[in-house]
Formats: C-alpha cells, structure tokens, sequence
C-alpha cells in the first residue's frame, strides 16, 4: 500500500450508471437469491464476548451475516458481463503465463454489540481515515495470524501478543480486522500495532454493512484502492459448504494511476493503460473446467466465475486472500494449476465504450528532453547550480557504470555518467561524461567537469589516531594541476559522510580544518551516505537531507550533490539480514537532498551479494527511477531558480520531522516539501529494525496568500484552494509533495 496520494476528481463512473453523492446506484442488478435466502434463513447466535475467526463459532456467526445489500458490488453476479476492450493487453501486463495465488492473510475477529470502544492512535494517514474510538478488543488478531507464522520458520513460539506488538520487527501492512455482526459494522485497520500505551494504526476505515456508501472518493482505505477487505475473504466455513457467494479481491504488481468503482483510490505512478485500474474486476473464463479440483477450490473457481474478483492492492501477481485459518488445507499446488490467460477483465453492459477507457487522470507531462546538448560553456550560477551554455542545468547522475549500461540508463533519465565515464559512449547515448582526469583525454563537447580520486577523506582509525586516506596537501597539489591543464572544466568530488556530525570518526576540532580544505580544492562536491545499503540502518534515512544540510554550509556558493542508494547487496553485511532499499527510500532519499539545497544527484547502482551486479535495481526500482528522474528534468528549471522571497514556514502534525525549498520561477511559486518523519522509536532503533514513519497534515503559511488562491499540486492533477496566509494537505509517510502557485 506503497505510495499513496489522494485525487480529487468530479465525476466517477460506477457498476451500473453514475455514482450520486457517494451511495451505489439503487438500479436492479442480478444478484443470487438462494445466497440471500440461505443468509436470512440463517439464525445469528447471541455473541457474548469477542469470537475469533478460526472457530466453529465464527464459522455459525458468519454463515447468518449479510455483508451489503444484495445490489452492492461484492454480490453481483457477473458471469454474464461483456469482456472489456483491452482486457488481453492487461492481462498480459499483469502476466498470463503467471498462476493463481493465494495468501493466507486477513484473519479477523468478530465482536459483540457491547464492546468497549478503545481509542487507536493514527499514525499514517489521518486526514483519509474515520474517527474513533473503535471496538478493538486485546486479542485483535494482524494479518497472517496464526497460519503464516506457525507453518513459517518462526515455529510455533510466538504467541499473539508477539505478533501484535511485532515482536520480530516485521513490519509489513500488518492488517487488522474487526467486524460487529449484530450491528453489521466493519472496522479495517492497516499497519496496525499493539504498543505499552495501546494500539496505532496508519489508517483506519468504517463500514456499515447495511449501506452501498463508499469511501469519500479519492480515500484511500485499510486497502490501496479503498475498498474493504472483509467482505473479500475467502472463510473456513464457504469451503466447507461448498460456495463462496461473494467476490474476492486480487493483488497484482503494477496498477494505473486510476480506479473505477467501487474503488475510490489509486496508488500508483504509472501511466500505461495496459495496466489495471484500482476496482478493475476480473473474471475467470466461463468455458474453465473445473471438475478436477477438489471441493475447496472448485468452490472458489466457481466464485471467480460467477463474481468474479476486484483489483485491491499492490502485491504479487494473482494473489487472493484467504483467511490464515488451520482448518483449511493447503491449497497452492491446486491453484498454481490456473494461469492469469483464463481470465478476463469484465464491464458492466451498461458501461459504454467511452467510459470503459475513462481514467481519473490527465494526459501526462511533457518529457524531458531526449538528449543532452553540445557544450560551449560550464560554470556555476547564483544559485549554487551548475550552468551549460548559460543555461541551468541539473546532473542526475550514474557511478562507475561501463559503457554497455548508457543505453539502459539513458532510458531511466540519466543524464550524466560519473566516475568511468566514457566521454564517447556518453556522447552517442545523449548525455554528459564526468571522468577521472587523464591527460590527453580529447575533448568533444560531452565532458562536464573531472570527478577527483573517490573519497579522498575516508579515515583510518578514529578519534584522535584517525587519518584521511589521501592528505589535503596532497588533495590541493593534484587539483591544482588538473584545474591549469582543463581550466574550463569544473572539477567534482565525493567525500565520505565523515565531515557529519551523526557519521564522523574524526574528533570535532580536525573535522572543522580538514574539510575546508578539501571543499576548497573543488567546484562542486557531493559526498556519500547510504543509511540502509551501507549499514542496515532504515532509521538513519533522515541522514541524507542532515548531510546535504551540512556539505552546504561548508561549500557556500558551490554547488553539492549526493549518492543516493537504490538496492540491497552490501559487501560490509550478511546479504539474509540486509532490509531491502525500497522505491519509496530511493524517492525520500531524494527529495530530501533537492529540499536541503543539493543541485545535482547520483545513484549508487552496484551490489556484490549474493553476488555482483554492476546495476542492480530491481523491476520496480527501475520504473520508480524512470519516474522519478523524469520528474526531475521537467522541474529543474525551478529546483534551480532564485529562492522565493515571501516568507514560508511548513508544520506537519505533531511536530513530525519534514522539510521544504521554496523558488520563484517565472511569476510562480514553487515549494518542494517532503515528510522525513521515521516513525515513533526511530532514534532507539537497532540495526536492521524495521521502521513506522508517520504521516499528517502539513500547513504551510505563506505571506500574502489570499483566502480562495488555488494551489496546483504538480503530477498529482489536484488543487487546493487555500486559506487566508495559509494551506493545509495530508501528507502519507515518507511523502513528497510539489505545489505551484501565482500570488
């Protein structure tokens, strides 16, 4: 549930006409009427005290529970519904030869009328959740409990209350669920933690069972897309009768930036139209044969033939759920045996052409420029960016990559290639060289500036015994040389993190000489800080923005830039331990460096374990990287512009750690703000401990913003409409968020 960000849209096309207010269109539609029938001949049993799902007890509560109406999307019969337009391009797009999944992961408990409503602090996404308290009783049970942690390599150990309060430093989306079955009610929780002083969540959402009424749209809910999972479920008790009377949801690994309903958010970056849609519904083919299957699992082919099942969450490919509960068999040998090419998406007949392609979202902008240009002229402006041919120009670039790699990274929007750079190479892929000097190296217009020896301040020892690896003696004496042989060159260096005050081996005082000096000896200077590929720290990712912040005020006018890490596979640490760098460290990793003054990036690419990869991104890194860099280049006219004059101060909730950079460019007011919050515990974390970062409202107060302005919010299609002196907007964790306004 990577990712999210919330899309305001006017109109929202639903399973059968247009949504009014927020409640499902009231339209006869075919549902089953021996499913309503069993449910409402059905009698309840009295519910006295909190009743776990994995019980003969839930399994009698729940045969007698209506969830929805019988017109509500997760009850409709589909079976009949023509097949969308382009359901074999997103088909494949989510892959056809790739078999049906499951994961035993939403557990949930079901509570009497009576219970005590508890408050749970929200920790993530308070301006899209429902308010408390809510009837959360201790025994709670989070995602994947008990099934996935006793048939896992955790054993049979770990109680409940180990899992609640994470004890194995999991993390994950640790889903929590409630449901009230007299008062048919639902509470979904994500992210959700037992903690000495109660529970937390990152989200919280309300159902009422009784009601169509869906999220407020562009909510997000417990659920990517905002819907509920409860009703999703595949239980103990529908295999055991032999029907599963209800659709069930599916993950996949790459969703358009765009949902239909149901579904009321989407939570992703990706433009393509092959992909689904949050809410898409897809069906298994009606000429499937199912004879082969046990009871179980024709039960639930049969189900994804006559309901079929919504497009939920981010995840692995064709992945339902299905509750963790002992009593059901195995069943992934069976279910691998249907591949995602026997199924197809599926529209209501209603649902005309035109609405079939409608998507929540705007053309995209305009791409960068393919290639860079021929250079005439390098320097460093005003505003500590570096200048081609009096232009602003903003590196994103590559480390010691060969040749072979250009094409590969001028398609993620590399710009520039650092220390083996191939003037040549670089030159016919469309982007600048920044090499190791090398006397007689001819010039042909692509070489941006010499990169010195790599971190030549990288102490041995520490404290008062520690020595830099090369001198600054030495240092000055070498860049003296190159900058009389290439006087119109700019000359780049990377220290280590050591001039920190959070990293430094080196005692305070030889930390204020020795790097003045080094910073002296160049035009532009970077250095390098990977919090979780170098030390398996996540909780040391605020280290970037505290770094830029510091090389900033030692480098004065000159600009700065730093590395920023993108996958796991460190030499210095066993590989099975290493937390994996996940796009959205990368992303922070970056706005955090933009916002604390760097004017140029690069990506540290190499892994040597399990073994060495010169590129080692993963699929998603890639595409987060092509983005992102994309994104980048669009605005570095204004990352590099003049800073805005009006006074700015940013507050998220709290006092929640976050940061902003504010620049005039062209009339308009840019401000480049991000959520650096870590989560509560943070400072004490260990190595390898995963983290919880918070997420909030920000305000920001601007001088001489007036009542009613509106505030474009950049590559999210929304506005804002503010305030007198002010504006607020939700920030999710580890969120950036670009606004652009005239004042």
């Amino acid at each position: 549930m990577d990712t999210r960000r919330v899309f305001i849209i006017v109109i929202a096309f639903v399973l059968f006409g247009v949504f009014i207010a927020d409640e499902v269109s009231s339209s006869p539609v075919k549902t089953d009427p021996a499913r309503l029938e069993r449910i409402r001949t059905a009698k309840m049993p009295r519910i006295v005290k909190p009743v776990m799902f994995d019980t003969p007890e839930a399994d009698a509560i729940c045969s007698a529970l209506e969830v929805f109406p019988p017109d509500n999307p997760w009850n409709q019969v589909v079976s009949n519904w023509p097949v969308h337009a382009n359901s074999k391009n997103m088909i494949a797009s989510v892959g056809a030869d790739k078999p049906l999944r499951y994961n035993p992961d939403m557990g949930f408990i079901l509570v009497p009328p009576e219970q005590k409503r508890v408050e749970v602090r929200i920790t993530g996404y308070p301006g899209e959740s429902d308010k408390g308290p809510f009837p959360v009783p201790d025994n709670m049970p989070i995602e994947g409990w008990p099934v996935t942690y006793q048939r896992g390599y955790d054993g049979p150990g770990l109680t409940l209350q180990d899992v609640q309060y994470d004890k194995l430093r999991r993390g994950g989306d640790r889903h929590g669920i409630v449901v009230d079955p007299v008062n048919r009610m639902l509470y979904e929780f994500y992210m959700a933690r037992k903690t000495d002083n109660g529970w937390q969540a990152a989200q919280a959402s309300v159902f009422d069972l009784k009601t169509n009424k869906l999220r407020p749209d562009g909510w997000t809910s417990a659920d990517a897309a905002g819907l509920p999972i409860f009703p999703a479920v595949v239980r103990y008790d529908e295999l055991k009768r032999g029907i599963v009377d209800h659709a069930m949801r599916v993950t996949i690994r790459k969703t358009r930036r765009a949902y239909v309903a149901p579904a009321t958010h989407f939570a992703s970056r990706h433009e393509n139209k092959d992909y689904p849609r949050m809410g898409e519904r897809l069906r298994l083919r009606q000429d499937y044969d199912v004879s082969g299957f046990s009871p179980e699992v024709q039960a639930i082919l049969k189900a994804l033939k006559r309901y079929g099942m919504f497009v939920a969450d981010n995840g692995i490919e064709w992945a339902i759920s299905v509750a963790p509960d002992p009593r059901i068999p195995n069943l992934h040998e069976e279910l691998r045996r249907v591949k995602g090419s026997d199924f197809e998406v599926v529209v209501p007949p209603e649902l005309t052409a035109s609405a079939q392609s409608y998507t929540k979202n705007g053309e995209p902008l305009p791409n960068p420029p393919e290639k860079v240009e021929f250079i005439q002229s390098v320097s460093v402006g005003n505003n500590h960016e570096i200048r081609v041919n009096g232009k602003p120009f903003f590196p994103i670039m590559s480390w010691a990559q060969s040749p072979k790699n250009y094409r590969l990274l001028h398609s993620l929007g590399i710009n520039t290639h650092a220390g083996r750079g191939d003037p040549v190479a670089a030159k016919e892929t469309g982007c600048y060289a920044v090499p190791s000097f090398k006397p007689g190296v001819t010039e042909n217009g692509y070489i941006l500036a010499w990169i010195f020896d790599d971190e030549p301040d990288m102490p041995s020892g520490k404290g008062a015994e520690a020595k830099p690896k090369k001198s600054p003696e030495y240092v000055a004496s070498k860049s003296d040389s190159i900058r009389k042989t290439s006087p119109d060159r700019l000359l780049f260096m990377t220290l280590t993190g050591h001039f920190t005050v959070e990293q430094s081996k080196y005692p305070k005082d030889v930390r204020k000489t020795l790097y003045p000096q080094y910073v002296r000896c160049a035009d532009v200077v970077g250095f390098d800080i990977y919090p979780i590929y170098g030390s398996g720290y996540a909780a040391h990712l605020d280290w970037v923005g505290k770094g830029v912040s510091q090389l900033c005020d030692l480098a004065g006018p000159k600009p700065v830039y730093t590395w920023i890490e993108t996958s796991k596979g460190s030499r210095w640490m066993t590989y099975e331990k290493q937390p994996d760098v996940l796009p959205m460290h990368t992303r922070n990793e970056v706005w955090q460096a933009i916002t604390h003054g760097a004017t140029a990036i690069g990506y540290f690419t190499h892994a040597w374990r399990p073994k060495f990869k010169e590129f080692a991104p993963t699929e998603e890194m890639r595409a987060e990287l092509k983005r992102l860099n994309a994104q980048i280049s669009r605005l570095a006219p204004a990352i590099l512009a003049a800073p805005a004059q009006e006074s700015i101060f940013m507050k998220l909730a709290d006092g929640l750690n976050c940061h902003f950079k504010a620049t005039s460019y062209h009339g308009d007011l840019y401000i480049f703000s991000v959520n650096i919050d870590l989560g509560e515990g943070a400072k004490n974390a260990r190595q390898f401990d995963p983290i919880y970062p918070r997420g909030g409202k920000a305000v920001f107060a601007i001088e001489g913003l007036k009542a009613g302005t509106k505030i474009e919010v950049f590559d999210e299609k929304r506005t804002i409409s503010a305030e007198e002196g002010k504006f607020s907007d939700d920030f999710a964790p580890l969120a950036e968020h670009i606004y652009r306004t005239r004042l």
